[in-house]
């Protein structure tokens, strides 16, 4: 199953974005110098020299680093790779056990799978089971006889919290 709403059209518009980042940032870096350069009067201030150029690095900062942080903290690479070992007819619904509501929401949104909270893998009535495994539970959690793990996976910054997939064997 492929990503859904548009994800080239998501990859271009993060490519522009990150295009016009760079652009705001050099903007930045040429307006501080041109205030520091052209204008003797501001030579002397020394005091709006430097929150200028506070100002130009730290805007310069945000608007290269950000995206890359929200890769980083972001589930979308992390569920999109999952969506790739989804069967077709199950795609509409998938149980979970111990997602969180923005989790939900985000399969729910990008990707179009609903998911449905289950307290135990006896609950789930679905063809796919979503679990959400903890860096703090050291004991590796199994659903049981009848399922099988088809995918496992972390988000790309973090090594606290675990996804596996397992699809029900019959």
């Amino acid at each position: 199953m492929q990503p859904q709403n548009h994800s080239k059209f998501r990859k271009r518009s993060f490519i522009l974005l990150f295009f016009a980042a760079v652009v705001a940032a050099l903007a930045y870096t040429v307006l501080w110098a041109a205030m520091f350069v052209c204008t003797p009067r501001f030579r002397s201030h020394w005091d709006w020299v430097w929150a200028a150029g506070i100002t130009a690095v730290w805007g310069s900062a945000m608007l290269l680093f950000v995206p890359m942080l929200d890769y980083t903290r972001g589930y979308q690479p992390t569920f999109a790779a999952m969506a790739e070992h989804m069967p077709e007819p199950s795609a509409a619904t998938v149980d979970s056990f111990r997602l969180g509501e923005s989790q939900i929401a985000i399969l729910d949104y990008c990707f179009g799978i609903r998911a449905r909270n289950v307290r135990s893998a006896e609950e789930a009535r679905g063809e796919c089971l979503l679990v959400q495994i903890e860096h703090s539970d050291h004991t590796e959690w199994k659903p049981g006889e009848g399922w099988e793990a088809v995918w496992k996976g972390t988000r790309p910054g973090s090594w606290q919290e675990r996804y596996v997939l397992y699809r029900r064997v019959f």
